[in-house]
């Protein structure tokens, strides 16, 4: 039985205006050996996650119910997005980095042709609840410890994550984790200096 595309095709649509599927082409070019390509990867694994099926296995059977040309492209084929070349992107996507590569996205996004010179500042925070203790975290990082559990989970440890996104297409400026008990309504907007280096001096107007 087949997988109704839904909304799907419109989220590829951005995904290819963002440059995300180009900017990780760029980066990691396919293997002469290789049936995919890093990039389609991390597309299907984007496209599963978006249509709310998290759980990143056996992805093959999820693609091959879908309209594979539709979503990624002629010469797709289901079975080619197996686990082992699912893990073997995402080590490449891990040793390439990717903050390099959101960057990359951001940037070619804020220099397209025809784009804004005044920026909107979004900024907005949640919790994520961890289970386990955590006696050997690095005393330079966050730390998970009780808070306010956003996800209604008081029982467990959260870290708090921190985004401050530009303009109506969401793009991520600034990013943070935060410890477990940190007030997000205390917590300063990115310094404005931080804001106009990622816009590259436009100005910026504050929108909380």
């Amino acid at each position: 039985m087949g997988v109704p595309v839904a909304h799907l095709p419109v989220l590829r649509a951005l995904i290819d205006h963002l440059g995300i599927h180009a900017i990780i082409d760029e980066a990691l070019p396919q293997h002469r050996l290789s049936r995919v390509s890093d990039a389609d990867c991390v597309v299907t694994m984007m496209l599963n996650i978006l249509c709310g099926r998290v759980a990143l296995f056996r992805m093959d059977h999820w693609v091959g119910r879908t309209d594979v040309e539709l979503l990624l492209g002629k010469g797709r084929e289901a079975d080619a997005f197996d686990d082992s070349r699912l893990a073997a992107a995402l080590d490449h996507l891990d040793a390439t980095g990717t903050d390099s590569l959101l960057a990359a996205v951001v940037q070619r996004y804020l220099e397209r042709p025809g784009r804004e010179t005044t920026y909107s500042v979004h900024q907005n925070f949640t919790s994520y609840s961890f289970y386990g203790e955590y006696a050997d975290v690095s005393p330079c990082g966050p730390l998970p410890t009780f808070g306010h559990s956003k996800d209604l989970r008081p029982d467990l440890k959260p870290l708090v994550f921190g985004l401050t996104l530009h303009g109506s297409a969401g793009i991520p400026l600034v990013c943070t984790t935060l410890d477990g008990n940190t007030s997000d309504s205390r917590q300063p907007r990115p310094p404005r200096a931080t804001r106009q280096a990622a816009t590259q001096g436009g100005r910026c107007h504050r929108r909380r």
